[in-house]
């Protein structure tokens, strides 16, 4: 299920899930629904650097071939400091999500059921 116009989110709207190449928005409601929540125990901004990605940007940013993004199932959002990647990274644990990557400037989260669960990655990626 894709965002479509008229689902409601509290603290997203559906351009910030865009592809910022061609506009296309082809990502999981499902997945922005947990964004919300986690967004709302957080109590701190959610800035998403990336989301949906066409083929395209994905190649242009340097994206794995597999990435998740291609399929709508991830988003990155940018974490200024260690204590806000904290409030982020431990707040999308409590709403579910099971695949997190901590980078010096983003976490990484998706909801790809066809990588391992249970993982929390990391590096100094910008």
């Amino acid at each position: 299920m894709t965002i479509e116009e008229g689902r409601t989110l509290r603290y997203f709207r559906r351009h910030e899930f865009a592809c910022p190449c061609c506009g296309s928005v082809q990502f999981d409601f499902r997945m922005a629904r947990l964004l919300d929540a986690a967004r709302e125990i957080a109590c701190v901004p959610f800035i998403i650097n990336s989301a949906y990605r066409c083929p395209a940007r994905n190649e242009a940013v340097g994206g794995s071939p597999s990435s998740s993004h291609l399929r709508g199932l991830a988003v990155d959002l940018k974490a200024p400091d260690g204590s806000t990647a904290w409030t982020i990274a431990s707040s999308l644990v409590r709403v579910g999500f099971e695949r997190i990557g901590v980078y010096a400037s983003h976490i990484h989260a998706d909801l790809d059921p066809d990588k391992p669960g249970r993982v929390l990655f990391y590096g100094a990626k910008k």
